[in-house]
């Protein structure tokens, strides 16, 4: 049993009672970002409950595209567009690409400047988005308090603290215990 185990399975609880409630679809900020949790724990904890629960999330999610919606990564279409082909990429979901081209066709053209302006300047947005949701899994809310719990092996403390304050602490992939749980899939090594 990998010490993440017990770790990622309150993660997982927390966020199947309370997950329903967000009330938005974004990939930062929104189920879709703890759908992508879900994926990821599915494939590795080996239970398909989760990714059950994650495709019916992503049904949810595609229903709930309609034309005006933001354009943006972190709670619009370019996020939702950049989620279904990392997770058809990763063979969690089947490309649609019918549906794909109503998203392009709804971007239109998305500039670097909007980008970098939502991000920072630190963040190389177009060259290597894999790396900026990296970067967006552990430099958020949690800082430096969650490299520094990997590295001395406090996890589960900091991870009770984070379940206890989930008030102050939200769901979310971004800043929140999906992008938390990531983490720590990430760090296992067991993907």
């Amino acid at each position: 049993m990998n010490k993440y185990d017990t770790i990622l399975l309150k993660i997982a609880n927390t966020l199947l009672v309370n997950a329903q409630h967000l009330p938005v679809i974004g990939l930062f900020d929104g189920q879709l970002g703890v759908a992508l949790f879900f994926y990821q724990y599915g494939r590795y904890s080996g239970r398909p409950f989760y990714t059950d629960y994650s495709d019916r999330v992503m049904d949810a999610v595609i229903e709930s595209i309609r034309a005006g919606m933001p354009r943006d990564f972190g709670s619009g279409l370019a996020g939702i567009r950049w989620a279904i082909d990392h997770l058809a990429k990763n063979g969690f979901v089947e490309a649609d690409e019918n549906l794909f081209g109503e998203i392009d066709a709804a971007l239109g053209t998305v500039s670097v400047e909007k980008l970098v302006a939502e991000f920072g300047t630190d963040t190389p947005p177009l060259a290597d988005p894999e790396a900026m949701i990296r970067a967006c899994w552990r430099e958020t809310v949690f800082g430096n308090s969650f490299s520094a719990a990997i590295e001395t092996d406090a996890i589960e403390d900091f991870v009770d603290r984070a379940l206890r304050d989930i008030e102050e602490r939200n769901l979310t992939f971004y800043g929140g215990l999906a992008g938390l749980g990531l983490s720590l899939i990430q760090s296992s090594g067991k993907l």
